[in-house]
């Protein structure tokens, strides 16, 4: 037995956190889910306890089951745990969930956050199913592949049958298949070559053709969108894609090749490449002899990277190796500075093996049967990873060949021989540590790397299989103990915490980054990216020494600006209807210190994806204003007098009012102009209040509105668009659509000077903003409801389309009714005073008559 060194030190996290079901929460329409903290060596009454003391002192746990969505739960005093609802049945099925509590210490002592898994048990067989097992061929090593997005659920293939788990090899449970429309093998049990689980079902590769297992446990050969025969491979995503804030794409998580041809997919596969593709790629001649050796996806989720063996360019009898990538988010191939450099025959014979280091950048392992190749940030380094005496780890073993090389988020790559001996390195070091021996030579074992980060060795005991875990960190600190291997710097750390951001035209955000290390050092953050000309990227370092201690503080600054409102083709730059942009995207960012080592402590969240584009749930509302209560009324339809609609009939128009649409109705009072207030909102988190200019249009065609300042009164300096030029200039877009009509995509500002005829400046201005004094102005002969879209106008607001709608009803003008009344009151007046006027003209008739025949006479 070798001689180890122990490394004992103290921690903080005393406690872990528990999780568990509630009692008919299956069958229940809402899950709960008790929380409590635990200590391993309390029982659960002494936890309740500490769960309350917890909470007494402000502890608050989240639970998430994905980057972006999480919920909290209500403390229960009496059984002492928190308890969360989830109604969600999206959720509900899930099987992994990320505990994070508060920074809250009792008596000295944190709870560590940490997954938790709940799992399923294997469906029973159909009835009358023919279960058959499946094996590897005999004298194999232990294989395990594990899924995507769910490290808990794996597989273990042995040449005595295959298991699967779902909570990290804490229980095991074989899979048998019923061979449905196959015949049932003579041995008694399937022979695999490979197996993949995708999506809640498993690919099995046998014999050069692919089969697949779904939970009704019926064994399919897999012809519909893949070869029936000659498939050389399947290869499995072993890091999630989930974090990668990419909506318009959906990422392929299995590969599976043949000699030629490469295919990518979840529940379905499509051909990604053929031998002609390839050939073009590598600008080869056609009648170059190329094989796809192997697969592997990338350092970024979009990425997939086929190893090619290949004739060279110039002597087809000169075999090479060429590797190229593949960005399903572009959709575009390009061909890797990895292994370029290296001569004909250089690199020893395979079968190879692939794996892709997660960075902002290509990072590479390659290895055979016996030697291990890295390339490191798109081959800036690259060569052979070696012990202090040799390259070639089947000598340097004793004979074993390279079983498996195991990556983990921390950059700790682990390499098992068949013979078990292990070595270790971090990504960015070219020396390997050999490992002190943890099982004999002869013994059948297996690593695993679970949820929590958590090496575990799988052990084959005749036809049993024993799980325990492995302290690498221990291990390595013994190993290393006495020799060379230092670490430059004591801890680093930032503030990256969490894989996805979102930025949006004219946003910003601030990241920070420390080191600290030993004086003399030269320690620095080195910052790299993918696409980091989407960006600006300003950073700023602060410098601190006190007793030959070092401390560097960099802040980095990220954000986008860039003026649209002069792009010939603005739909394409923000990508709106397109896919890939060149100014929107998503960023990789990756920050860590300068000089890796052996012995340093990384965090595992070294990457965060920032998409600069528009964030997914992004949207506009218009505020309510004030003093106006939200009145659900007995509304149902409403009427529109045809004389005011943008194509006048005689019949008026009935609209049916949406109330779930549109929601509560504006009252303004008829002579009070309106600018309706626009916030910004993600999700229901009030972001700020929108400054930007916006339109309006009436959705059902009314006119009967106006505004109420002119252009020449807001000093434009040139006739500004109107609705009426612009759906005059757009042909293709009828009165119903309007907003297609006018947008950012094609405003143009007033504010200029442009050669030219200045145009009427008497003319309505019909864009408002916030700040401005233009406002709606209403008719004044009628009372009506209106129904308005909104849109945002400003090209360099947001890479979002932004539109809302909101609904006014005026109220106070002077109805017909009243007319009529007035009018009838006028002609009675009218024929009152003519009456009088008549009655006086015939009593002056009469006078005049009495005064002929009655004439004075003068006694004089």
């Amino acid at each position: 037995e070798e001689e180890r060194h122990l490394h004992i030190g103290d921690s903080f996290f005393c406690f872990s956190w528990y999780i568990a079901k509630a009692p008919g929460s299956r069958e229940a329409a809402v899950n709960s889910l008790g929380l409590v903290t635990t200590n391993f060596f309390l029982i659960l009454q002494q936890s309740s306890f500490i769960s309350k003391q917890f909470f007494n002192l402000g502890q608050d746990p989240i639970i998430k089951w994905s980057p972006t969505k999480s919920v909290q739960g209500d403390f229960n005093f009496v059984k002492g745990c928190w308890e969360i609802h989830l109604t969600d049945n999206r959720v509900q099925s899930l099987q992994n969930f990320w505990i994070e509590g508060k920074v809250v210490g009792y008596q000295n002592c944190f709870i560590a956050s940490g997954y938790h898994t709940f799992h399923d048990v294997e469906p029973l067989l159909p009835p009358g199913g023919r279960e058959v097992p499946l094996r590897l061929t005999r004298g194999s090593q232990l294989s395990v592949a594990w899924e995507s997005c769910s490290l808990s659920t794996a597989l273990l293939l042995s040449d005595f049958g295959t298991f699967i788990t779902h909570d990290a090899f804490g229980t095991l449970v074989e899979i048998l298949v019923a061979p449905h429309r196959l015949a049932s093998p003579a041995e008694g049990h399937f022979t695999l070559t490979d197996a993949v689980i995708v999506e809640g079902s498993i690919l099995f590769l046998m014999d050069g053709s692919v089969y697949w297992r779904s939970y009704d446990r019926l064994l399919r050969k897999r012809e519909e969108d893949l070869p029936s025969t000659g498939v050389r491979g399947l290869q499995y995503r072993p890091t999630c894609w989930q974090s990668y804030p990419l909506r318009d794409v959906e990422l392929s998580i299995i590969a599976v090749w043949t000699d030629d041809q490469l295919y990518l997919g979840r529940s379905t596969f499509y051909k990604k490449a053929d031998r002609a593709l390839l050939a073009k790629i590598l600008r080869l001649p056609s009648s170059c002899n190329i094989n796809i050796a192997a697969v592997a996806f990338g350092s970024r989720p979009p990425e997939v990277g086929v190893l090619v063996e290949a004739c060279g360019a110039h002597d087809s009898s000169d075999a090479r190796l060429f590797l190229v990538l593949y960005d399903e988010e572009a959709g575009s191939w390009f061909q890797s500075a990895f292994l370029a450099k290296l001569k004909p025959g250089s690199l020893s014979r395979g079968p190879f093996r692939l794996r892709f280091v997660q960075s902002a950048l290509p990072s590479v392992l390659l290895w055979n049967k016996e030697a291990l190749y890295y390339s490191s940030q798109n081959n800036s380094e690259y060569g052979l990873l070696r012990t202090l005496r040799s390259a070639n780890l089947t000598a340097e073993s004793g004979g074993g060949s390279i079983h498996q090389v195991i990556l983990d988020l921390s950059w700790n790559v682990v390499v098992k021989m068949e013979n078990n001996a292990l070595y270790f390195c971090k990504v960015g070091m070219d020396e390997l540590v050999r490992l002190h021996m943890w099982e004999r030579p002869g013994t059948n074992m297996a690593l695993y790397l679970g949820p929590k980060g958590q090496m575990k060795v799988l052990r084959q005991v005749e036809s049993a299989i024993e799980v325990h875990r492995y302290p690498l960190s221990m291990e390595v600190k013994s190993a290393v103990l006495g020799t060379a291997h230092t670490c430059a710097y004591f801890t680093f750390q930032h503030s990256m915490d969490i894989p996805a951001y979102y930025l949006d035209m004219g946003e910003q955000m601030e990241l920070w980054a420390q080191i600290v290390y030993p004086e003399n050092m030269g320690v620095n953050v080195q910052i790299s990216g993918h696409r980091l000309d989407l960006l600006h990227v300003a950073t700023r370092t602060r410098f601190e020494i006190a007793s030959q201690v070092c401390t560097k503080n960099t802040t980095i600054k990220l954000y986008h600006w860039r003026d649209y409102s002069k792009s010939e083709n603005y739909r394409e730059e923000v990508q709106v209807f397109s896919l890939f942009s060149q100014t929107s995207g998503v960023v990789t960012l990756e920050v860590v210190p300068n000089l890796p080592g052996n012995t340093c402590d990384l965090p595992s969240n070294r990457i965060s994806h920032i998409k600069v584009g528009c964030p997914p749930k992004r949207h506009i509302r218009i505020s309510r204003p004030w003093g106006t209560p939200c009145e659900k009324l007995d509304l149902k339809n409403y009427s529109i007098p045809g004389s005011v609609l943008s194509n006048p009939r005689d019949q008026d128009l009935v609209v049916d009012y949406d109330w779930e649409y549109l929601g509560c109705l504006f009252r303004i009072y008829y002579a009070t102009p309106f600018l309706p207030g626009i916030d910004l909102y993600d999700g229901d988190t009030f972001l700020k209040s929108v400054e930007a200019n916006f339109i309006v249009w009436e959705e059902n065609g009314r006119t009967d509105y106006s505004f109420n300042a002119s252009m020449e009164t807001v000093g434009c300096l040139r006739e500004a668009q109107t609705w009426s030029s612009m759906l005059a200039g757009n042909g293709s877009f009828s009165s119903g659509t309007p907003g297609e009509a006018w947008g950012p995509h094609n405003y143009t500002s007033c504010f200029e000077v442009t050669p030219g005829v200045l145009g009427e400046l008497s003319q309505p201005y019909e864009i408002l903003n916030r700040s401005g004094n233009n406002f709606i102005t209403w008719s004044q002969v009628q009372s009506g409801i209106y129904v308005f879209s909104v849109k945002i106008l400003d090209p360099n607001f947001s890479f979002c389309d932004l539109q809302a709608v909101f609904a006014v009803q005026t109220y106070g003008v002077v109805t017909s009714n009243f007319g009529v009344f007035t009018g009838t009151t006028a002609m009675m007046i009218t024929l009152i005073v003519t009456g009088v006027l008549i009655c006086t003209y015939f009593r002056y008739i009469k006078v005049f008559r009495e005064m002929l025949n009655n004439p004075v006479v003068d006694k004089q």
